[in-house]
């Protein structure tokens, strides 16, 4: 989930903002944001996923935009990783500019299962079974020694 920001120096109202999915890239989507209050951001949401881009159109020049990643709904404590910004924070000029996210995973997804720990467990076992396999095997000679 992706929240930008826009906001402007002075009121802006009838705005026709759109953008669009690389997803689908045919369909113009409506900005919800229509109007901006001076020095007040306006905020829409918008869902991407893996390695899909967004593209606003129509953004007057002036106006501030800013990109931030949020958590995933429903996903709670599952977002493990951190987003790094190329150009969070733009003011819209003359020309076309580019916004990027990059999520790099940086810290381990708990699964329960400790895979560090498992290759000594299993060395473990298998010395346990041996030392009782040679055991049962002396007694087993013996008893037919006697």
């Amino acid at each position: 989930m992706v929240e930008v920001s826009f906001t402007s120096e002075k009121a802006l109202d009838n705005l026709a903002m759109t953008w669009t999915s690389s997803t689908d890239a045919e369909k113009a989507n409506a900005c919800p944001v229509t109007e901006l209050k001076a020095g007040e951001p306006a905020t829409m949401q918008i869902t991407i996923g893996h390695e899909e881009t967004i593209s606003f159109q129509n953004v007057p020049q002036g106006v501030k935009v800013k990109i931030e990643e949020t958590q995933q709904d429903g996903k709670g404590g599952l977002n493990f990783y951190t987003p790094e910004y190329t150009n969070q924070e733009i003011t819209v000029g003359e020309t076309a500019q580019v916004m990027e996210i990059v999520n790099t995973k940086t810290t381990e997804i708990p699964t329960g299962v400790q895979l560090d720990s498992i290759p000594y467990i299993v060395l473990l076992a298998v010395a346990v079974l041996g030392v009782v396999g040679f055991i049962v095997k002396r007694r087993m000679a013996a008893a037919d020694d006697e």
